[in-house]
């Protein structure tokens, strides 16, 4: 019996799919870095004795970042669901008008990619492997350039006065700054916040080129969905964080 040949397509697509959520080699560790702790801490400290100051409460926030698969060959890759669990930073927010910032810092080098729970409740129809997972987070920060740009810096305004909380938030990734409107979701106690929102991005937009291969026949979609959550406490003039009246998560 003569030997069974493998089908053409599966001698291009399949090493493609693994360059694509392959590893980058070699492979270089990254590390955090010190410019990660560039908040304005004295503003915010100073601030915080006329006006309520929130710190962010890592243990009880994320950042969710949807990447998505692209082109006439996507069927082949996988969906893949980035998360940071490490956000630090301050709000400031009261009700007077014109009060209200923010200043907040997502190091790169603790993102993870497809945590178990997140891609299931994502419900993404996929499931890549160990080796597809670590190879994406890899190309996810040579993408970034994560060893040169180790931290994604995001400064908020509020626009306006209104109760539907319309922001403007302005991200600093890559090396290149940009401003988006946001609407979120606010809930305030006496000494807790919480904000909920989303918003989308273009990897171009950020002198990022969105990953792919066989002449973007296999690609990472350019648009990237963000959602966040957002849980502070209430701080004064760097005192210690204030025991809030009900849990921020």
């Amino acid at each position: 019996m003569g030997r069974v040949g493998v089908p053409a397509w599966a001698a291009i697509v399949v090493p493609a799919v693994a360059a694509l959520a392959g590893s980058v080699s070699p492979r270089a560790p990254v590390t955090s870095d010190t410019r990660a702790d560039d908040l304005p801490h004295a503003q915010y400290e100073a601030a915080a004795r006329g006006a309520p100051v929130y710190r962010i409460d890592s243990s009880a926030s994320e950042v969710l970042i949807f990447v998505y698969r692209d082109g006439p060959l996507a069927r082949f890759g996988h969906d893949h669901i980035v998360a940071s669990h490490d956000v630090t930073g301050y709000i400031l927010w009261s009700d007077a008008p014109g009060v209200a910032r923010a200043d907040l810092r997502v190091p790169l080098a603790t993102l993870t990619v497809d945590e178990t729970g997140l891609r299931a409740a994502a419900g993404f129809d996929t499931t890549p492997s160990d080796d597809d997972i670590a190879g994406t987070r890899d190309n996810m920060l040579a993408s970034l350039d994560a060893t040169a740009f180790p931290v994604m810096r995001i400064s908020v305004t509020r626009q306006g006065d209104q109760a539907d909380v319309s922001l403007q938030v302005e991200i600093t990734l890559h090396g290149v700054t940009r401003s988006f409107p946001v609407t979120v979701d606010l809930e305030r106690g006496e000494d807790w916040l919480r904000v909920n929102g989303s918003f989308s991005v273009l990897q171009s937009d950020f002198g990022i080129t969105p990953y792919s291969i066989l002449g973007g026949a296999l690609s990472v979609r350019d648009r990237l969905d963000i959602r966040f959550r957002l849980a502070g406490r209430r701080t004064d003039a760097g005192l210690p964080l204030a025991q809030p009246d009900k849990p921020p998560g």
